[in-house]
């Protein structure tokens, strides 16, 4: 909620606040999903 706030202050509209966030996206089994995985966040 906080985060759809800011975006919300920055000029984003059409937000939503998913309850159990990213996870439960995850779990719905709705959504084609890969394992991608940012190389910036990859420790050396």
């Amino acid at each position: 909620m906080i985060f759809t706030s800011i975006l919300r202050a920055r000029g984003y509209d059409n937000l939503i606040d998913i309850k159990g966030g990213y996870n439960a996206i995850k779990n719905s089994g709705k959504f084609d999903l890969t394992d991608y995985v940012c190389p910036s966040t990859l420790t050396k």
